[in-house]
């Protein structure tokens, strides 16, 4: 087989894998959803596209996406948000400090980041970089580079599955062992890493307790 073929195999492979995972497509149909576009800044001053669903409450969560993924990939879990009055800003980049000015602008005073893989590390470094920024808790998918959150205000939630090979949970445990209180870990057999998990056999139970954790 030569190298254009091997070229065309891979592009093959690529395209069967989105479809079959849509977890890992961007492609999603949106058009049932009632969504405004906002256009946001990153921590280096460049664009970052928003996703906003109003929920009718004073909540509101930021969703911040794996590096492959962009906002639409939160859109279904946002959905099902809105429909028990929790609004969403779903990002398609880390403009974590910019969503959260957006949504204190728009009068919201209960504020919770939700972030996976690189997305829930930027939501670690950003509260750990930023004292006092506005936010009630955070929870975070599989985060990479996880670090340990020390403001005793923020409730916080870590999650990973036991046997994910892109982030191990070896690297997690640390990350919340050392965290102050208030905090929480839940641990997932299997290796779905990030967003995945939403499509495995714990997709269910991980939206369940996501609400659970954000309005209790």
């Amino acid at each position: 087989m030569n190298i254009s073929q091997l070229v065309a195999l891979f592009y093959v492979l690529v395209v069967i894998t989105c479809f079959a995972n849509p977890a890992l497509s961007k492609d999603r149909n949106t058009n049932h959803l009632d969504w405004q576009h906002v256009e946001l800044l990153s921590e280096g001053g460049y664009p970052v596209s928003g996703g906003f669903i109003n929920g009718n409450s004073g909540q509101a969560v930021v969703f911040v996406p794996e590096m492959s993924l962009d906002k639409t990939s939160w859109f279904d879990l946002a959905n099902q948000f809105a429909k028990v009055n929790i609004a969403s800003l779903s990002l398609s980049g880390n403009a974590v400090k910019s969503a959260v000015e957006y949504l204190k602008g728009q009068g919201f005073d209960k504020i919770v980041l939700v972030g996976a893989g690189m997305g829930g590390e930027a939501i670690l470094d950003t509260v750990q970089m930023t004292p006092r920024l506005p936010v009630e808790k955070i929870a975070v998918l599989s985060p990479y580079e996880a670090i340990p959150i020390t403001d005793q205000k923020i409730i916080k939630l870590f999650i990973a599955s036991k046997k994910d090979w892109q982030v191990l949970y070896s690297e997690v445990l640390p990350a919340y062992l050392q965290s102050s209180e208030p905090k929480k870990l839940h641990a997932y057999e299997g290796d779905a890493h990030g967003q995945s998990l939403f499509e495995s056999n714990h997709g269910d139970h991980l939206v369940n307790l996501l609400l659970d954790f954000i309005k209790n």
